[in-house]
């Protein structure tokens, strides 16, 4: 079974009452600024960018190292800053039961996470996108054997 992130992403989504949309390129995120300010519930993100590594081993193995990204935004109150850090903590939340059940599927093999690379989960804090919903990625990588 091979990973796909648009199933993935959408079905923790569903099951966490999350709003799910899908982006391909950063530009696309910037472009989710306009659905941003007009919702008030937190939204995950998941990105389709296509790049992969290619890694070569001492032997005549290829393998493809494709790193996939999530992002989750949660509203803060307009105008107030006080309400900020709350909304990116609510995020992190959210992304930090992503990273659990990623990590559960991976231990199990679940949806074609078998050879997730552990090492390279990465959280990272993003700010503000659109009128005061603010932001947290997770970024993770997939190792699979490339058939040449």
């Amino acid at each position: 079974m091979s990973y796909n992130h648009r199933n993935y992403v959408e079905t923790f989504a569903k099951e966490h009452s999350l709003a799910f949309h899908a982006a391909t390129h950063w530009d696309d995120l910037l472009s989710y600024s306009h659905i941003l300010r007009d919702t008030r519930e937190a939204t995950l993100i998941a990105d389709f960018d296509e790049a992969s590594q290619f890694v070569t081993t001492d032997d005549d193995s290829i393998f493809t190292r494709t790193t996939y990204n999530v992002f989750c935004f949660t509203p803060a109150e307009v105008g107030n800053i006080s309400t900020a850090p709350e909304a990116q903590h609510q995020a992190r939340e959210i992304l930090d039961e992503f990273v659990r059940t990623l990590l559960r599927d991976a231990h199990t093999g679940e949806a074609g996470l078998r050879h997730l690379d552990r090492s390279s989960v990465e959280i990272n804090t993003m700010g503000m996108l659109g009128d005061w919903s603010f932001g947290v990625s997770v970024s993770y990588t997939i190792i699979n054997p490339f058939c040449f």
